[in-house]
């Protein structure tokens, strides 16, 4: 007629009855019941993440990292809890983002976005050159892969002189015009403005 009742430590499920009661003929109502570790389900994947199971018995734990370019946002550890649900959320790998770039005098740059292997390109206005790398490649350490580039007025060398004639001008600047001329008695082959 004694009864004895089972309970499991935190963390361990009962299986089986959790109260037996001695019978007359001296054996025990039910068979002896067990306590079996709680379990949690395989972790969910994140995107852009990895996750290092440790296992999935209470008080496991999973860890969590991003792949390269991308970091991780909330707990890099979960904890298997004794109701066999995961402890500390689950996080995110958000993309690497560079600095906005660096405006350059007489030009222009143009993107989509600035995340890790994403690219700027630059370019000049009209009558400037372009000293530099035109593409720049943001990188797994939010910095840009090389230095901006700038921009430098285009200027021609100045023109060569002619036999009997001379050159009116001083401003080899982009869009600028020379003049040749002929000294008197001689007539100009070619064009006269370039």
């Amino acid at each position: 007629g004694s009864t004895v009742s089972y309970t499991c430590m935190d963390g361990f499920l009962l299986k089986g009855t959790s109260t037996i009661i001695c019978q007359a003929d001296g054996t025990w109502s039910s068979p002896l019941p067990e306590c079996i570790p709680v379990e949690c389900p395989q972790p969910e994947e994140i995107q852009n993440g990895i996750v290092d199971v440790q296992g999935l018995t209470y008080l496991s734990t999973a860890l969590y990292s991003c792949k390269p370019g991308f970091e991780l946002m909330g707990n890099t550890t979960i904890l298997c809890g004794e109701d066999g649900r995961w402890l500390g959320g689950e996080p995110s790998c958000k993309p690497i983002e560079c600095s906005k770039p660096r405006e350059i005098k007489n030009g222009r740059y143009s993107y989509v976005d600035l995340h890790y292997r994403q690219t700027i390109t630059y370019s000049c206005d009209r009558g400037f050159r372009l000293e530099g790398q035109r593409v720049l490649t943001c990188l797994e350490t939010r910095e840009w892969d090389i230095r901006a580039p700038s921009c430098r007025a285009i200027n021609c060398d100045p023109p060569q002189p002619i036999e009997n004639g001379f050159v009116e001008g001083a401003d080899y600047s982009y869009g600028a015009m020379v003049i040749y001329s002929c000294i008197p008695g001689f007539q100009l082959s070619g064009l006269a403005m370039q």
